[in-house]
């Protein structure tokens, strides 16, 4: 590796191994013998390995490839949940309905189902609880 990236051989050798542990999710755990990987979640190195985009694909996009809407569906879904079973329950969001939206969300809370992910999260201070008030502001919940 080029002495101007000193880093870069790390970067790529971190690559290679979080997606071994993808690949091998099945084994028990500790999938890996670096610290970091083995105890902190982090994000598959492809999007299209994720849980959620998966879902997506299969659910919305491929029925809606058309749809000149389509963005602002998969926006909702990034933005708004992120959480397979929600977006099933809300179903694909175009045309907009903010009120169904605000409904489901409340409906999963009170029945005791997670509405949300923490996938994608980025944070700076992992020791701190998410506050959902922060994610869902009042006027929505």
């Amino acid at each position: 590796m080029s002495s101007n990236f000193p880093l870069l051989a790390d970067f790529l050798g971190f690559i290679v191994e979080r997606e071994r542990i993808r690949k091998e999710r099945g084994d028990p755990w500790p999938w890996s013998r670096d610290p970091v990987l083995r105890n902190f979640p982090f994000c598959c190195i492809r999007r299209e390995h994720d849980a959620t985009t998966i879902w997506l694909y299969k659910n919305w996009c491929l029925q809606h490839w058309d749809d000149d809407d389509y963005w602002f569906a998969v926006a909702v879904a990034r933005l708004g949940s992120k959480h397979v079973a929600t977006l099933a329950e809300l179903g694909y969001p175009v045309p907009w309905d903010p009120e169904r939206f605000i409904s489901v969300i409340r409906s999963r809370k009170a029945r005791g189902l997670p509405v949300e992910s923490a996938a994608y999260m980025l944070r700076a201070d992992r020791t701190r609880q998410y506050s959902e008030k922060a994610r869902y502001p009042r006027r929505w919940c």
